[in-house]
């Protein structure tokens, strides 16, 4: 033994002993021209011996030891390829593959309405563009929702001689949103409505309901709009959006790749995103049952469009302890926290995540989003919505949905809406025959059934109901300041359609924080070079609360954004 206790050995082992240590310092591993590079080896507390170690030393140590470390789980990491190792990838803080496994200009995550607006505009930029979705089937989201647009100043609300504007609608949104909206952000989806709108219809090919009176797009009110500004498309669902942006990408060779999800975001030395880890074949949407996974290099820019996080009890109980596993969601299953943890975990600044919306127009007697919520919510624009402990109406059925939730919520119990066969909005009868038919609306004949079914003082619900008529026909409501369509009728011939209302969880408001250009703001509240969100996935837009139909205006607005700046962006060498 040598003095000292320390075994001796030759130049070599040492050699290889110092860089061993010097690997476990390797902040950074960068591929150039495929010449494997170690950057920032030596942290602020180096040894003296690490210190003196020669280049030339050092890179011939490096060759020596590289064996050793070829199996290791840092190199492992930096480009997994089977389920094992993926969970360790994701978590390592440091590390770009030696080589990709493939690559793309554009990588486009989400497949709702800002993911395949995004994937559109870059691919007509003339960028490469891929776009995955971790579900089995596209659309995210958006397919299964009601799809309505608001649009300020519409050919529509002019043919209807509705007066509108940008400053109207950006009071709307801030007033519902408890003004913790970012007003540029506001204002940026207004002014663009109308021009966004149009591309709908004139480049995409989205067809939207028509008036049968005026020949116009159909308007409809809404909760917490002042003016009549929203439009229904003509299927009635988000898939009438969805359907045809997704028929425009195969028309250029773009197919939605499923089961695909994002695992982790790579960054270079100077903080850019540059590629993605991806998993094939998850489970339950768990990174550890991946049947493959990939690295993709990123050349011009990734775009998060990966939504909210409305079923991930754990994550959105943990923002809001109110919103537990009692209450329920009208999100698709794989709405959670997944795409948003992997934006965090790469150093993006996560806004607003307490804001969750709950959507008042749903059944308890229904799972998730339902098939009578669309009835519902185009019904409370004509009928009362009463608690059926007092037989009075408690609310503006117009109101915006937090207020609308949150009175609802305080009464302890489901509401109850009462709608009639003169209030039927044509448009929604196929949800009002889908709700009959389950049990989540009820017909009755006479006011007094509904008070016995119900337990309502019936008394209170005959004066109710003769208050309510009073303010159809004056056209002004006087107990709750209403805004009535001018076809709202007064409530006088059976049959009635009763449905309870439960609030579910529906929209989360909070995401990653991004400036207009939809680039992702990083902590140092400075933008992360190469990685842009849009839609549900980010912060900022809607505050406290999003009004209906602004939502899809928010992604399609802030998708085709994203989409352009990305494909605008400097590409990798």
């Amino acid at each position: 033994m040598a003095a000292g206790g320390k075994r001796a050995g030759n130049a070599s082992s040492t050699l290889l002993g110092d860089a061993i240590r010097a690997f476990w310092r390797v902040r950074r591993v960068v591929c150039i021209d495929k010449v494997l590079v170690i950057g920032n080896i030596f942290n602020s507390g180096r040894t003296s011996a690490m210190a003196t170690i020669a280049r030339r030393d050092f890179l011939k140590a490096a060759g020596l030891a590289g064996a050793a470390f070829a199996g290791s789980t840092m190199l492992a990491g930096c480009a997994p390829k089977s389920a094992e190792t993926v969970q360790a990838a994701t978590a390592a803080s440091s590390g770009l593959p030696e080589m990709w496994d493939e690559e793309v200009e554009v990588l486009v995550v989400g497949s709702g309405y800002a993911g395949l607006a995004a994937a559109y505009e870059a691919a007509k930029a003339g960028s490469g563009v891929r776009i995955i979705d971790k579900r089995a089937s596209g659309g995210g989201n958006s397919a299964f929702a009601d799809g309505q647009i608001a649009v300020v100043g519409s050919a529509a609300q002019k043919a209807a001689g509705i007066e509108d504007s940008v400053e109207a609608f950006v009071s709307d949104s801030l007033t519902a949103g408890l003004n913790l909206n970012y007003e540029s952000k506001v204002r940026l989806i207004a002014e663009k409505s109308n021009e966004t709108f149009e591309w709908t219809v004139n480049e995409i090919g989205v067809e939207w309901a028509q008036d049968a009176e005026t020949g116009s797009d159909r308007l409809i009110a809404q909760g917490g709009h002042t003016v009549m500004r929203c439009i229904p498309p003509q299927a009635n669902s988000g898939s009438g959006i969805t359907e045809p942006l997704t028929a425009k990408l195969a028309e250029q060779g773009i197919q939605v790749e499923t089961d695909t999800q994002l695992a982790r975001l790579f960054k270079d030395d100077a903080g850019r995103v540059v590629g993605v880890q991806i998993a094939l074949g998850c489970r339950d949407y768990d990174l550890s049952t991946a049947k493959e996974t990939k690295t993709v290099k990123t050349s011009r820019g990734v775009v998060l469009a990966t939504g909210g996080f409305g079923l991930d009890v754990a994550f959105r109980s943990a923002q809001d302890p109110r919103l537990d596993e009692t209450v329920g969601c009208t999100n698709r299953e794989g709405s959670n926290a997944d795409g948003l943890r992997v934006a965090l975990d790469a150093g993006a600044f996560g806004m607003q995540l307490d804001q969750i919306q709950c959507y008042p127009y749903t059944s308890p007697v229904e799972n998730s989003f339902g098939s009578s919520a669309t009835w519902i919510e185009a019904e409370c624009a004509y009928a009362p919505v009463i608690d059926p402990a007092t037989g009075k109406r408690f609310v503006n059925e117009l109101t915006d949905r937090k207020r609308f939730s949150d009175a609802i919520f305080e009464l302890g119990h489901p509401a109850l809406q009462i709608g009639c066969i003169d209030n039927a909005p044509e448009w929604a009868r196929e949800s009002l025959e889908a709700g009959l038919g389950n049990g989540a609306v009820v017909e009755f004949d006479t006011l007094d059934a509904i008070a016995s079914e119900y337990d309502i003082p019936l008394e209170a619900l005959k004066a109710q109901i003769d208050s309510y008529n009073a303010c159809v026909e004056a056209g002004i409501d006087t107990e709750f300041g209403k805004l009535f369509n001018d076809d709202s009728a007064p409530m006088k011939n059976a049959p009635y359609y009763v449905a309870k209302m439960q609030p579910k969880v529906h929209h989360c408001m909070g995401g990653v924080k991004t400036d207009d250009n939809c680039r992702v703001i990083g902590n140092d509240l400075q933008p992360i070079s190469g990685l842009y969100a849009a839609g549900e996935a980010t912060g900022g837009v809607h505050g406290a609360c999003r009004l209906g139909c602004n939502g899809t205006l928010d992604c399609l607005v802030n998708g085709r954004i994203a989409g352009q700046q990305v494909a605008l962006s400097d590409p990798l060498a």
